[in-house]
């Protein structure tokens, strides 16, 4: 008797065992939610016969749950629920409490009484919350309408030995659904620009190139896998390789070159725009990431009638936007156990390095005109002038450093940037020749805005220095930076900055 129980157990125990496994690999063959939903339902009840059921997602943002799969045999309809405060619903107070709950016929009637159940009042049911990292995600509910004894304690240690796994399940799959519309958003951004927009290797050969290239006679897609290098002219080659061996040692990934790029008709075109490395841990470049800003002489050369609206239209928008779609990708990598680790976290680090990296493209707009063809060679020098002033930013806020360095190239200079004193100095040092200013913050980690402001001194007596704080009293400046070029005042006005920055410079 004994073995034939023992068997039993075991045969059962490789059934759970199969459903785990089925679960854990509907991520994988299921295209979307619904999808795995279903196949969750279809593991389980194979398991055991499930003629009422349903999972409820728990939204953190808006405190609701809204049933987004569900099997009936009485109601059709599930109400989005919109509160988990006072008297719970059952599926609440799973939510709440984040523990499992089994309940009979007896305490279901109190609860019906209670008005804590919506719809069929059910003889039996069991509510288990699905739980990642200490946070309720969902409950997976079993109930039966008809028959009190239908489900057992047996059945609710079932349930929660694969609450964990089902709940993985989902998560994974959330992110994954969440990532491909984002994945597409951000694709169908990057091929709508009407700026050039080119990926290119370690190799120089396109990994991307976005449609724009018809501004050259090229088919964008027929450019992948083929050299980037073979379009720059000879002659701009050694430019743009000493950018390269300046950024790997001296820590400069972004800079505005323009170049004589060959169009499909073998004629060599001025464009100018801006380069970002990508380096890799090692400190080796993995990408060259080049954005055109001034596109205006293509058209004569190559005939493609491009409007200036078409030009600039995405442009303005494109960090606002790319930023909205990845706020919500903050993942903790850990809690994903199998092989689609390695695909989600790679795929949150190519967009969020987009990001990073499109969010220069921001000021490309302003750098456009409404007549491009007009006074071209007066606002090629201006722009060559412009280019040669570069202006180092060490600020520890992101965001105030990010509309920093958003203004100051929507008005041609050129940035650097640093988030603490040790990193300004570090970059100063390296490339104080080439650095006409320094935008100081007075407060920040590591290394005070005080010593900071006194090694670069050291470095460069001559220094030009805009100190800027909200912390200090408008007399305290003079009085502890002595020999600044200027001070702002935080939060300053993106116009004050740019008067500032030229009564420095003049």
């Amino acid at each position: 008797m004994n073995s034939k129980k023992h068997k039993a157990d075991s045969e059962y125990a490789g059934r759970i065992n199969y459903t785990l496994y089925e679960i854990s690999n509907a991520v994988n063959t299921t295209r979307n939610l619904e999808e795995l939903y279903q196949s969750i339902y279809d593991s389980l009840n194979k398991l055991m016969p499930l003629p009422n059921f349903f999972i409820a997602i728990y939204n953190h943002d808006n405190k609701t749950i809204n049933f987004e799969f569900f099997i009936d045999e009485y109601d059709d309809d599930f109400p989005i629920i919109d509160t988990l405060e006072g008297p719970s619903t059952l599926t609440g107070e799973v939510i709440n409490t984040g523990q499992p709950l089994f309940l009979k016929e007896n305490k279901l009637k109190q609860k019906a009484k209670q008005k804590r159940i919506t719809g069929t009042v059910p003889k039996v049911w069991i509510g288990i919350p699905l739980i990642i990292q200490d946070h309720v995600i969902g409950v997976l509910s079993v109930q039966h309408y008809e028959n009190p004894e239908y489900f057992s304690h047996h059945h609710l240690e079932i349930l929660v030995s694969v609450s964990d796994q089902i709940a993985m399940a989902i998560e994974r799959r959330q992110i994954l659904d969440d990532l491909e519309k984002k994945g597409k958003t951000l694709n169908l951004i990057m091929e709508n620009m009407g700026s050039i927009l080119a990926i290119i290797n370690s190799a120089g050969l396109y990994e991307f190139a976005n449609p724009a290239h018809k501004l050259l006679g090229y088919d964008g897609k027929k450019l992948i896998g083929t050299s980037f290098f073979d379009l720059i002219h000879p002659d701009d080659m050694k430019k743009l390789m000493n950018f390269f061996k300046n950024g790997i040692e001296n820590h400069i990934f972004h800079i505005f070159l323009e170049l004589n790029f060959r169009n499909s008709k073998g004629r060599y075109v001025p464009i100018s725009g801006t380069f970002d490395l990508i380096m890799n841990a090692d400190g080796m470049m993995e990408k060259v990431i080049f954005i055109s800003d001034q596109v205006h002489d293509t058209r004569a050369c190559t005939g493609f009638e491009i409007s200036d609206k078409a030009i600039v239209r995405a442009a303005g928008q494109l960090h606002k936007n790319i930023k909205n779609f990845v706020k919500n990708l903050e993942i903790n990598p850990e809690s994903i156990s199998d092989k689609n680790h390695v695909r989600i976290t790679q795929t949150i680090a190519l967009i969020k390095k987009t990001l990073k990296i499109l969010k220069h493209s921001k000021s490309l707009a302003e750098h456009l005109k409404a007549n491009p063809s007009k006074n071209h060679k007066t606002r090629k020098k201006a722009s060559a002038t412009r280019r040669k002033k570069n202006i180092l930013i060490i600020e520890d806020e992101e965001m105030v450093r990010d509309v920093a360095i958003n203004a100051l190239k929507t008005f041609g200079y050129i940035t650097m940037e640093a988030c603490d004193g040790e990193m300004g100095i570090n970059i100063y040092k390296k490339n104080h020749m080439y650095i006409d200013i320094v935008l100081l913050d007075i407060i920040m980690p590591k290394l005070s805005g005080t010593e900071t402001f006194k090694q670069i001194r050291r470095i460069n007596p001559d220094a030009k220095i805009i100190v800027t704080s909200g912390h200090i009293t408008s007399q305290d400046p003079k009085k502890m930076f002595a020999g600044a070029a200027a001070y702002l005042d935080k939060p300053y006005q993106i116009m004050q900055l740019k008067k500032v920055v030229e009564s420095v410079l003049d």
